[in-house]
């Protein structure tokens, strides 16, 4: 197993910092309406993914604006203390 993997299933509480910008731009690219106005999802459909597939794909899409979400929460409770 990767070492960095090994750290953070040891240490699930060492969430590094992500600045605004990025956290704000990742946000928009993972979500799913921004996915369905730019075309993603249609074109997903025509490379032949299923429906099942398409949902799992915006799931893991919103997963990671929650992890996003979770490191900025982080980020704001280290500059309170």
């Amino acid at each position: 197993m990767l070492a960095i993997i090994q750290h953070y299933i040891h240490n699930p509480d060492d969430i590094p910092d992500i600045a605004p910008a990025s956290a704000e731009y990742l946000n928009v690219r993972l979500n799913a309406s921004y996915l369905i106005a730019t075309g993603m999802v249609d074109e997903l459909r025509r490379g032949g993914m299923s429906e099942q597939y398409i949902a799992g794909f915006l799931e893991g899409c919103n997963a990671a604006t929650e992890i996003i979400e979770l490191m900025q929460e982080s980020q704001r409770q280290q500059q309170e203390e």
